[in-house]
């Protein structure tokens, strides 16, 4: 009898955390994706330190955009990134499309096959391969591509509006550097 007094005693706790995190499991995984940061074990998903980081490393290496008459918004040219009516995500997602597009389009400016199936990662270390593209940029480009893919596969409600403004001044400025090919 004691044995199986001290056997319940050990393991209550850890059984009473089970149990209750079974229990609550659905409201716990709708308050986890509102987090700016989760951590499991190895996995670790910190959306604005990143997001800060690009920013800094774009306001380093890419130069400020500057308005210029000559170069027209048309209507097939989303803006970067609108606080009016876009949730965060798809604000994130709308703003790298368009750089995604731009990189595409210089790469085949530039006789660049990428073959049927595009790959942005093989168009950009051509374009650096040829000179076209600076390699600082490229960096720029790379970690704003790995960050809107984090946003891609994530819960929309995973990232801030100040996360999706960072990515969006990031983003105008990595339109500026487009813009000069």
């Amino acid at each position: 009898m004691e044995l199986i007094a001290t056997i319940l005693d050990k393991l209550i706790w850890p059984i009473t955390t089970i149990v209750a995190l079974l229990i609550l499991r659905s409201p716990l995984s709708q308050l986890v994706v509102t987090l700016k940061k989760l951590k499991y074990k190895e996995l670790e998903l910190e959306f604005e330190r990143e997001a800060k980081q690009i920013l800094a490393e774009a306001e380093r290496d890419l130069p400020e955009r500057i308005e210029n008459e000559s170069i027209k918004v048309t209507d097939n040219e989303p803006p970067a990134y609108s606080r009016v009516a876009l949730p965060p995500a798809e604000g994130v997602l709308k703003s790298w499309n368009y750089i995604e597009q731009q990189i595409f389009q210089i790469a085949e400016n530039n006789n660049i096959d990428l073959g049927a199936r595009k790959s942005l990662g093989k168009a950009i270390d051509a374009l650096v391969g040829r000179n076209v593209f600076d390699p600082a940029a490229a960096k720029v480009f790379l970690e704003l591509a790995a960050l809107r893919n984090k946003v891609a596969h994530s819960n929309e409600e995973a990232i801030s509006s100040e996360v999706a403004l960072l990515f969006s001044k990031a983003a105008n400025r990595a339109k500026a550097y487009l813009e000069t090919f």
